[in-house]
């Protein structure tokens, strides 16, 4: 296979940010299980994989490719989005707690750390929905970037 034929993300990523409705803060399902091969076949770093399939609701998947990767910090931070996404709160916090990334202040602001939990009680509780799912969208949005950045150039 040449080099123009290898697989981008492109129409992958583009299909999962364009999402009506948002992804739901805690899936019961992976959301379109026709990517998840795409998405493992694409030549790229764990770290935007797992993006990829966090944007798919494909926690389980994104797990398995980040749990390996601490102490790298943006590995963690899908790490701790990950647990969040599947009820873990205890263990997302713990992540959470654990991260040294600086989209933390980006996303949750100047108390970044305790920022990010406490937006893990607000899942927890359930608190405005809507509010909590375009922020978690926003921060996955931004920690794609982020890893495409930093792994996929």
């Amino acid at each position: 296979m040449g080099l123009s034929r290898l697989p981008t993300p492109e129409p992958i990523l583009e299909k999962l940010l364009s999402r009506d409705p948002l992804p739901p803060m805690v899936p019961s399902h992976v959301y379109n299980a026709e990517l998840t091969a795409k998405i493992d076949a694409l030549p790229l770093h764990a770290n935007v994989k797992a993006g990829l399939h966090l944007l798919n609701d494909d926690w389980k998947k994104a797990h398995d490719l980040v749990e390996p990767l601490d102490p790298d910090q943006t590995a963690n931070y899908w790490h701790a989005i990950v647990h969040r996404r599947e009820g873990d709160f205890w263990n997302s916090k713990w992540w959470f707690r654990k991260i040294r990334h600086p989209l933390l202040k980006t996303v949750y602001g100047s108390d970044e750390n305790r920022g990010a939990q406490a937006f893990v009680d607000q899942v927890e509780r359930g608190e405005n929905l809507m509010r909590l799912e375009e922020k978690q969208f926003n921060e996955m949005r931004l920690l794609m970037e982020h890893a495409f950045k930093e792994y996929a150039q």
